[in-house]
């Protein structure tokens, strides 16, 4: 295929008349009465000078892109092959949800387990204040029952009908309770982290669950098809190859001198060896900002609506 960018130049040319003589120079033969000279006058015009630049390119499809897997399992479903055009969004390949399913069941079971502990019911529910929390608030009820019973003893002890032992005996269950209560503010912190964990983990196999379904991210055709039905793919396993060819790149190599010529948005006409003297029109979008250094040459791409 072959390309031209036309880049229009006006310029002003002068037009001069030049005399010249063929064979011997006569001999110049003064004359006393000469007289007028007659001459010929011609009026300074503006002209426009189209330089065309040629050169043979590749076309290129606009996006191309290898769509893999995200997760491990047995491919179920094919649905597009060589050739096919796909819309956005549309489902090519379904891998086996199965395994990914009995994976999130486990995870939500763990995730309801820890909010049960907190009191709460939902996902999306939180721990406005963690002295409501049950484990708290268990601790906080046997800290405020020992505290009672301290000073009711002590009470006792200094009116003389209490003895020192019972004493000794409430004074250590009041700071075993109180020790009790501060340790289970900890652990509930740590239990509304493990929460949090526990969402994670759900989210993250819900989309890997979600990944089961490989789609197409743009509209295009199927270049490649590297999958069959039955066969085990771990992530990363090529799946298909996707193109994007409307519009399409025309990538050409211009002599370095031609560089003051070539300006983005200027006109390419591209004709094409297999639809004959038929042009197709583009413009130049992308210009290399470097020089191939063993051939001179610089890349320019045009985009060409197919």
């Amino acid at each position: 295929m072959r390309s031209r960018l036309q880049i229009h130049i006006g310029f002003i040319v002068f037009i001069s008349a030049l005399a010249a003589a063929c064979g011997r120079e006569p001999a110049i033969q003064a004359k006393q009465d000469s007289g007028p000279i007659s001459i010929r006058a011609t009026s300074v015009g503006v002209k426009k000078i189209q330089r065309i630049v040629e050169s043979v390119g590749t076309l290129f499809p606009y996006d191309e892109v290898l769509i893999s897997a995200e997760v491990d399992g047995r491919v179920d479903r094919v649905l597009v092959d060589l050739g096919d055009s796909v819309a956005q969004g549309q489902l090519l390949v379904h891998i086996s949800e199965e395994e990914q399913r009995y994976l999130l069941s486990q995870n939500e079971a763990q995730l309801r387990q820890s909010l049960e502990r907190l009191g709460l019911s939902s996902e999306k529910d939180r721990v406005k204040d963690i002295r409501e929390t049950p484990e708290v608030r268990g601790a906080q009820a046997d800290l405020f029952d020992a505290e009672q019973r301290h000073k009711r003893i002590r009470e006792l002890v200094d009116q003389g009908i209490g003895t020192h032992a019972d004493l000794d005996q409430a004074v250590a269950r009041f700071k075993a309770a109180q020790a009790a209560y501060d340790a289970s503010i900890n652990q509930t912190r740590n239990l509304i982290q493990e929460v949090e964990r526990f969402k994670a983990a759900v989210e993250l196999q819900r989309k890997k669950l979600r990944d089961t379904s490989v789609q197409a991210p743009f509209a295009s055709y199927v270049k490649e098809r590297q999958v069959t039905v039955g066969q085990y793919v771990r992530a990363n396993t090529p799946l298909i190859t996707l193109v994007k060819v409307d519009p399409i790149r025309l990538r050409m190599e211009i002599p370095e001198r031609m560089a003051p010529w070539i300006k983005n948005g200027q006109v390419a006409a591209v004709s094409v060896e297999a639809f004959g003297d038929r042009i197709f029109n583009g413009t130049v979008w992308r210009i290399s900002p470097t020089v191939d250094q063993s051939k001179r040459t610089f890349v320019v791409e045009a985009l060409l609506q197919n």
